[in-house]
């Protein structure tokens, strides 16, 4: 959450940091319940 207080002010578009965190947190969720890192590998 505190990178999105710090980028916050500073985005265009109004709530673009809120879908932008909303996305990478659904990833990691996903990534997480499905037994790693999905990344990483």
């Amino acid at each position: 959450m505190r990178v999105v207080y710090r980028t916050r002010p500073y985005e265009k578009e109004p709530g673009s940091v809120n879908a932008l965190h909303e996305k990478w947190k659904q990833r990691c969720i996903a990534d997480l319940t499905a037994g790693g890192l999905g990344m990483m590998q």
